[in-house]
């Protein structure tokens, strides 16, 4: 059976990760969850890694950290969606030239990159 922990990695990252029952992490200070200590790990803490801090038995989330975290993590959504469709945009215009026009590759170049950086 895997046993999750919640550590600040020594990048000062916090990661879960998964280690057998008779494992451990090299560096007791930096554990921050531990399911055979605080039991089976919450979904509401699992999901806020990297904003998560403990003192003695209590963990708790800062909303500060957490919001940021979320706010990132709605950008780089938002960043992948537009790049796609940016991505998409451009295909679909290449397949509606007309390559028997005069339009040269320098032109082809410029219009796919206007695409793609819009």
């Amino acid at each position: 059976m895997k046993i999750k922990l919640i550590v600040n990695n020594p990048q000062d990252v916090q990661e879960v990760i998964e280690i057998t029952e008779s494992g451990y992490y090299f560096d007791d200070s930096r554990v921050i969850w531990d399911e055979r200590i605080d039991g089976k790990l919450p979904s509401e803490i699992e999901s806020a890694v990297g904003a998560l801090t403990r003192q003695g038995k209590i963990v708790s989330i800062d909303q500060v950290k957490l919001a940021k975290i979320n706010a990132d993590k709605a950008d780089l959504e938002s960043a992948k969606a537009s790049s796609k469709k940016s991505k998409q945009d451009a295909k679909d215009f290449i397949k509606s030239l007309d390559f028997k026009s005069d339009l040269s590759a320098k032109d082809l170049q410029k219009a796919v990159k206007s695409l793609v950086s819009s």
